[in-house]
């Protein structure tokens, strides 16, 4: 793989859809896997909170299955506004996972991550 990009934006994006990773694809995985987390929490109706949703195509997957209010964020302010485009029903947001001001304590009642803990960096 050739991925040089050191910050979270359109060219991170494009190096990994040139790579096979398309942020911004959707099928029926992300409604399966939201089905099952939905089954399995008990999320339905709940309020859930994505961290690290990329464009947002598990987000829009837990959302078709909770039939609840589900938002999005991200770092990368360009693969938010393409999901944006793709799925406008769908509340997506940039923020960074450390510092959530844009909302208020106990504003969620879960939180879903996945593939984010590799994009630490220490201090």
């Amino acid at each position: 793989m050739n991925l040089t990009a050191r910050h979270y934006d359109q060219e991170y994006y494009e190096q990994h859809k040139r790579e096979g990773l398309d942020y911004l694809g959707h099928g029926s995985w992300q409604t399966e896997y939201g089905t099952w987390l939905t089954d399995c929490l008990g999320w339905a109706g709940k309020p859930v909170l994505d961290v690290g949703c990329a464009c947002g195509s598990i987000a829009a997957g837990i959302q078709a299955a909770t039939l609840g209010r589900v938002v999005g964020v991200d770092l990368c302010e360009h693969m938010v506004s393409l999901g944006t485009k793709t799925w406008p029903t769908l509340e997506l947001r940039t923020c960074d996972a450390v510092n959530l001001h844009l909302f208020e304590d106990g504003e969620f009642e879960a939180i879903h991550c996945a593939q984010v803990a590799e994009h630490w960096q220490p201090r």
